[in-house]
């Protein structure tokens, strides 16, 4: 269920934060710009390029897939904790730790999986207002109940907090503030500045891009 193949960069979640950036989710993917490393890459992973935006529907499927983990990853913790006090006393302490890895692991796809679905739906709603079409209430009562998921996952009030705030006051505004897409900045790639959750966050833009 966990999407391994959308990219590369996929089996470093350990490293990311669930404290994504209010951009555009772009599915990050990691490639040297070498033909061996392009063919091999291909064939396993959806996102190799490490600057073209994802379209909708890719952005959606990996999104479905992050919750189909998390709803699985929310059983498996269920149930880890209904028999941890069955388990032996030599085997508590590994026992609690994975059920903590479990939880950590949990929060980090279901920050991925928000991050999509409050691109997609920004998208939905600009693109309405764009082409002078009536916007879709329920797109705008579903974004804003998916950031209040978004906020709680992250543990933190803000930054979400002033972006949920100005969609009550000024939808307008938010959506030529809040999840723009992004472009490559021109800068080469150096894997020496990798160090930092945020860069390890696949939906997360780093220094590489920059705003349209």
């Amino acid at each position: 269920m966990y999407p391994w193949d959308v990219s590369w960069l996929a089996r470093e979640v350990g490293r990311s934060t669930p404290k994504h950036t209010l951009s555009a989710a772009i599915l990050k993917g990691a490639s040297w710009q070498t033909p061996s490393w392009q063919a091999n890459r291909r064939v396993a992973f959806m996102r190799t390029d490490e600057t073209a935006a994802p379209n909708f529907w890719m952005c959606e499927d990996v999104q479905i897939r992050f919750e189909q983990t998390a709803r699985k990853l929310e059983q498996a913790i269920q149930t880890a904790e209904s028999v941890q006090n069955k388990i032996p006393k030599s085997y508590q302490t590994i026992f609690g730790k994975s059920i903590e890895e479990l939880k950590a692991f949990r929060i980090r796809v279901l920050a991925y999986a928000y991050h999509l679905r409050e691109t997609n739906l920004a998208n939905l709603i600009r693109g309405a207002s764009q082409y002078g079409l009536e916007i879709n209430k329920k797109n705008i009562e579903e974004l804003r109940a998916v950031m209040v998921k978004d906020q709680q996952n992250m543990g933190a009030e803000e930054p979400i907090g002033a972006a949920i705030r100005m969609l009550d006051t000024d939808p307008k505004k938010f959506l030529k503030t809040y999840f723009l897409p992004w472009a490559q900045s021109g800068k080469n790639q150096d894997w020496a500045d990798w160090g930092s959750a945020a860069n390890w966050t696949i939906t997360s833009p780093n220094e590489y891009f920059e705003k349209k």
